[in-house]
């Protein structure tokens, strides 16, 4: 499982990669030789999406989110491990959700959209659909998650 979490991180990693490049080179080009990347921010809008719901996908899994622990903190470890189940079936049943309304979106988009980058012409369903695999991993690993957190031991107070 590890694996495929750290595959997850490099892959929103790369993408995150790619719009700083795309930056540097948009910007190094303009003001040193007067030349425009054609699309350079449609891509890089689109690529920062992309890095956004993929990087969602591991935080999820690992939980890494910015919380407030005051209530966690005064429960017992069985009081922490059923509210850690509570939150984490929270966010499966948004994320479950998210992943589904994009997931129509992209096939309906897929099926009928015209709307494209407005240089070279490249559909947008494209990026969106790249973003949309994202947000499904994010399902799968909060499913996954939950799953692990359900299945833990209880730990026995001391």
């Amino acid at each position: 499982m590890d694996r495929l979490v750290v595959g997850v991180e490099r892959l929103a990693g790369a993408f995150l990669g790619i719009v700083a490049m795309l930056t540097f080179v948009s910007v190094a080009l303009r003001y040193l030789f007067h030349i425009d990347v054609p699309d350079w921010f449609a891509f890089a809008s689109a690529f920062q999406a992309v890095a956004i719901f993929w990087g969602l996908a591991s935080t999820t899994y690992r939980g890494n989110h910015i919380v407030v622990d005051v209530l966690w903190e005064a429960l017992a470890p069985n009081g922490r491990r059923w509210l850690d189940v509570l939150a984490t079936a929270i966010s499966a049943a948004f994320v479950v959700t998210w992943a589904w309304m994009l997931g129509r979106k992209v096939l309906q988009d897929m099926l009928g959209s015209t709307e494209v980058t407005s240089d070279l012409r490249v559909p947008v369903w494209m990026f969106a659909a790249v973003a949309a695999l994202g947000i499904v991993m994010a399902a799968l690993l909060v499913l996954l998650r939950l799953l692990e957190l359900i299945r833990a031991k209880p730990q026995v107070q001391a």
